[in-house]
């Protein structure tokens, strides 16, 4: 190493000196740094660059024993040792400058000054050894030679460093990672060099690397001055983001406020907009679009219906009776609320936005007619938010929809009223939304009711389910003028929201059905229950007596639980212990239990679910089953599927070509769209349906809905209306009567082709498992479906 350095050390010299001359006009051409800074970086790199051009003549000219030579060996040498100090008093004032700047009136360190006085006397000390040879001295042959105080020379610099470092480390929260590194850099190269050059004489290494050194000092304060420009750039960014926030905010503030005046001139829509705009926002960002277009997706959707100001108020919340004046008025209100916004120049997106959100992707819309996707997107999203959240909100005084009949308008909607890829995204976020809220099942039930005529007040339903479940409450009977009956009863009953309902059209809307009504005293009413049987036992001897007291004030218990299409009520009050088994009309029906009475006061309403769950064996069937499988049997076993997945076929393996040919009827009490077939492709161990390692691939519902669990496959689905299509009603009803079906499902290595037609949908999913599992599978299942005479070809 020694070697190698003595050998190329001219070379370095020079290539450092050169350095050191193009860092100089560098910063001669910066403009951002300090200017004392700057100065004393340029002064030190200069004084850098004559060291080391001084040090390479010392080293070329020792031995030299010309008039030329003696001169140059003791001016080089001179430079040499005096520029250090100089190095050393430009690092001190660099040094002061970034202590400074942060002292605040704080009085400057006396360090500082005693180490420009020691490099001052040792640059005296350098002057007087010219004359005393105390630090070296030129022999005869015109080469250097160490003096008896040489050590001296070397100490003063190693002196002024120690200080400068006691400064560092006082000050170093004061410096940024950057200076700090190059301070330490500056202190611990030098003391180094000078300490191994002591013992290899003849190597100028202590030099090069104070060279190198405050080559260093330029390099990281280049980088902290990058740094500091960061930061610049990174406040002025978050100044213009604040300032683009503030505007984004009074824009917001002010559609708001906006949209809330247009809203109070019908204040049976209030909220309507900003529920667009809320789900429009979801479905854009669900959709794939960045953050931005959400954004602008949200403001336009907000400001959708900003026409009604231009409304008549005779028209204000007018839905019926129209005349085709005032259907032309309404029909005008997209053009209207487009105008509006045309006058905001800077975002042109709302007017077109707003302008066509009344078309439909068939064509059949509103105002231009306009289809599929010459249909702006965001009209296309504000369209679906629009009808979601005008079903899902209180509008003009109309029920919210449950989430059933929500979900159909959206399917029955897709193709027609809707972008189809915007319809699947809008039921995913409903059926996501629907599941985490689980609103069917989180309904609290009342503590108390006050009923006066009978009916006239009944609970929300509590869910009959296997788990058996215990309800008590105390009843006192009102003060009903004269009138002596007083009794609670209970309804049995199925509706999607788990309340009673009266009018046609809300029977129609929750799909609302009546069991039967039953009562303490054993007699009950039979309505949709295929049958109803009861056992009553007698508690006390003195009914009469104990069933007086029982009315004006007493406790009753009620025991419930359900097996399939069969229901166990257990009854209890202070006289009696009735048992009722109900036989429900079949097995897809949910049930629920309402409290009501007549003249009477329910209070302290409890409900206790157990632990405990029945079987087949609990609950004495009283009819038969109903089957609607009783048909030709084929390859695989026919399969009755009462309930969403509640049932499957056997699994059958996807070799190459594989072909099912099946009958499928819908069941009487299917209503719903995606009450039909759906196919399975999965993977498993055993090759059963939910079996060990089971993996769903796709779930595909011959509606036209496909489902899958994007960790194991990538769907890639397409479903498409052909002119055989019949439409939604005609669908549902020759699915009820019953038709073929075929499913044909092609395997190539980890790929799988998928396809099916019926009824004019044409369905086809290419599925790329993303995991090589070997055998995949392949079973029916459905929704409130019966499959039969079910046929496999392979080829």
């Amino acid at each position: 190493m020694f070697e190698f350095l003595r050998t190329y050390q001219l070379s370095i010299m020079f290539s450092l000196s050169l350095a050191a001359i193009v860092f100089v006009i560098l910063l001669l051409l910066t403009k951002s740094m300090n200017k004392r800074s700057k100065m004393l970086l340029i002064f030190s790199e200069l004084s850098v660059s004559i060291l080391l051009i001084f040090e390479r003549f010392a080293y070329i000219f020792r031995g030299d024993v010309s008039s030329l030579g003696y001169v140059m060996v003791r001016v080089s040498n001179f430079v040499v040792f005096f520029m250090i100090l100089v190095i050393s008093m430009l690092f001190n004032h660099y040094l002061q400058s970034y202590v400074r700047a942060d002292m605040d009136g704080e009085n400057i360190p006396k360090r500082f000054i005693i180490v420009d006085i020691i490099a001052v006397i040792g640059m005296l000390l350098i002057v007087i050894s010219q004359f005393t040879n105390m630090y070296y001295y030129f022999d005869e042959m015109n080469r250097y030679q160490r003096g008896p105080a040489f050590i001296v020379c070397y100490m003063i610099p190693l002196v002024c460093l120690f200080i400068q470092l006691s400064l560092v480390l006082q000050y170093r929260n004061r410096f940024s990672s950057h200076i700090r590194a190059a301070f330490i850099i500056y202190f611990v190269l030098p003391i180094i060099a000078s300490v191994v050059q002591f013992f290899a004489y003849g190597l100028s290494l202590t030099n090069m690397s104070i060279a190198i050194a405050i080559l260093t000092l330029y390099i990281f304060a280049y980088l902290d001055l990058n740094d500091e420009v960061e930061k610049m750039h990174q406040v002025e960014m978050g100044q213009l983001e604040e300032e683009r926030n503030s505007m984004k905010r009074l824009f917001d503030q002010t559609a708001t406020a906006f949209v809330s005046a247009v809203e109070k001139k019908d204040e049976s829509i209030q909220g309507h907009s900003k529920a667009v705009a809320d789900i429009a926002r979801r479905i854009a960002k669900a959709s794939g679009e960045d953050k931005e277009e959400c954004e602008r997706v949200y403001y336009a959707a907000l400001l959708h219906d900003i026409g009604t100001v231009e409304l008549p108020d005779r028209l204000i919340g007018k839905s019926e009776n129209l005349t085709d004046e005032d259907k032309r008025i309404i029909r005008n209100k997209p053009i209207d609320s487009a105008q509006i916004l045309s006058n905001i120049t800077e975002f042109p997106y709302l007017k077109e936005a707003v302008m066509y959100h009344k078309e439909r992707y068939d064509g059949t819309g509103y105002p231009n007619g306009l289809k599929g996707e010459d249909i702006p997107w965001m009209s296309r999203v504000i369209s679906i938010s629009d009808a979601y959240a005008s079903m899902s909100t209180r509008l003009r005084n109309t029920r919210i929809l449950p989430y059933q009949k929500i979900r159909e308008e959206l399917v029955e909607g897709s193709g027609a009223k809707f972008d189809p890829k915007y319809a699947e995204i809008m039921i995913s976020i409903l059926d996501e939304d629907y599941k985490e809220s689980a609103e069917a099942e989180n309904v609290e039930i009342e503590e108390s009711i006050n009923c006066e005529e009978y009916r006239d007040k009944v609970s929300v339903g509590i869910s009959i389910t296997d788990v058996i479940k215990k309800v008590k409450f105390e009843c006192i009977a009102a003060n009903n003028e004269g009138n002596g009956f007083s009794s609670p009863s209970i309804i049995l009953f199925d509706s999607y929201d788990r309340r009673i309902h009266k009018t046609n059209k809300s029977i129609d809307v929750y799909k609302y059905i009546e069991f039967g009504e039953l009562f303490f005293d054993g007699h009950f009413v039979s309505t949709a229950a295929r049958n109803i049987e009861v056992k009553v036992s007698d508690k006390a001897q003195d009914v009469e007596k104990t069933s007086k007291s029982q009315n004006a004030k007493g406790r009753y218990n009620i025991t419930m639980s359900r097996y399939e299409d069969h229901i166990s009520i257990i009854m209890e009050d202070a006289t009696r212990e009735i048992e009722y088994i109900v036989a429900l009309p079949d097995k897809t029906k949910k049930a629920f239990l309402g409290i009501t009475g007549e003249h009477c006061d329910i209070t302290n309403i409890e409900v206790e679910e157990t632990e405990d769950k029945v079987n087949k064996d609990s609950i004495r069937r009283i009819v038969a089953e109903e089957s609607y499988i009783d048909r030709l049997e084929s390859d695989i076993p026919n399969t009755q599927v009462d309930g969403p997945r509640y049932a499957h076929t056997m699994g059958v393996k996807v070799k190459n070509s594989l072909y099912v040919d099946f009958h499928t009827m819908s069941l009487p009490s299917a209503s719903l769209a995606w009450h039909c077939p759906y196919i399975l492709v999965y993977s498993s161990s055993d090759g059963k349906v939910g079996g060990t390692d089971y993996k769903e691939y796709a779930l595909v519902k011959i509606n036209g809905e496909c489902s899958a669990d994007n960790e194991y496959a990538q769907n890639d689905f397409h479903m498409r209306k052909s002119d055989e299509f019949p439409g939604w009603e005609a669908w549902k009803t020759t699915n009820k009567r019953g038709k073929e079906c075929s499913v044909e499902i092609i395997r190539k290595s980890n790929k799988i082709m998928l396809h099916t037609e019926n009824l004019g949908i044409i369905i086809d999913d290419n599925i790329n498992l993303l995991d090589d599992r070997g055998d995949v599978y392949m079973a029916l299942t459905g929704d409130q479906v019966a499959l039969t005479d079910i046929r496999i070809r392979e080829d």
